[in-house]
């Protein structure tokens, strides 16, 4: 199988969920063959293979800081992500796309989706839907709300990392949960 991720954090960038990509990334590389599409940061490789994953890096607009992506750094890793992911499409097969965050990633997952008509699996991981100790989460915005539904909606399959996010779903976004 050939598994296409997208997430606009991979280790080293990024936190928790990066590093969750990258350890399912790792395992499906020992019987599939796995791309990771993420943003690049200064003195890292548009392209390299690491331990199994080959992981393509799209430059993205303010990434200073390894540990914490910028507003800047994640509004442009959606265009780019999409014009780079479709790129790729054109040359390569997938049979599957691997989603992380609806926020930011989202957009790219499935639009790259739609674009190669293939499934693409929604992972969410948490403060990508719920927040409320940060007055950027997505509940409290009802413009981000709605891009949320709509992208969720749209998922061929949506998972959580905890009954918690997946209530959290629920609760302000859908009940749908395939």
């Amino acid at each position: 199988m050939r598994i296409l991720f997208t997430n606009y954090e991979y280790p080293p960038l990024g936190g928790g969920g990066g590093v969750v990509n990258a350890w399912l990334a790792e395992e499906l590389a020992k019987k599939h063959d796995v791309t990771v599409l993420t943003s690049q940061a200064p003195d890292i490789p548009f392209e390299r293979i690491e331990k199994g994953v080959r992981v393509l890096r799209v430059p993205v607009l303010g990434r200073d800081q390894k540990a914490v992506a910028s507003m800047t750094s994640m509004a442009s890793y959606i265009p780019n992500g999409i014009r780079e992911g479709r790129k790729l499409l054109r040359r390569e097969k997938f049979d599957i796309i691997n989603t992380h965050f609806v926020v930011p990633t989202g957009p790219v997952g499935d639009a790259l989706s739609h674009f190669a008509h293939i499934p693409n699996v929604l992972s969410l991981h948490g403060g990508d839907v719920y927040d409320p100790s940060k007055f950027t989460s997505p509940h409290r915005h009802m413009p981000l709300r709605m891009s949320v539904r709509w992208l969720l909606n749209r998922a061929d399959v949506v998972v959580g990392q905890s009954k918690n996010t997946i209530n959290n779903m629920r609760v302000f976004y859908t009940h749908q949960v395939y």
